[in-house]
């Protein structure tokens, strides 16, 4: 039972890590666009996200992400 339950804990402490770590990266990203006012980096940024291996439906958002970041470089 104790197995089970430290299982479940160890489980639930990587799925809350994974999160922070996403947020994090995102955090990242809006102060370059919104705060630091970079969109070529920004663009640069998203680029490697991009090329990374995701799921289909993490792409179309990436994508569309990348599509704001040409908007406010005004390349779209």
């Amino acid at each position: 039972m104790e197995f089970v339950v430290l299982f479940m804990v160890v489980f639930l402490l990587m799925i809350f890590l994974k999160m922070k770590s996403q947020v994090d990266g995102i955090n990242v990203l809006n102060k370059l666009l919104y705060i630091e006012k970079q969109p070529e980096k920004y663009i640069q940024r998203i680029n490697k996200v991009i090329s990374k291996k995701q799921t289909p439906k993490n792409l179309i958002i990436n994508t569309i992400q990348k599509t704001t970041g040409l908007f406010y470089a005004g390349r779209f």
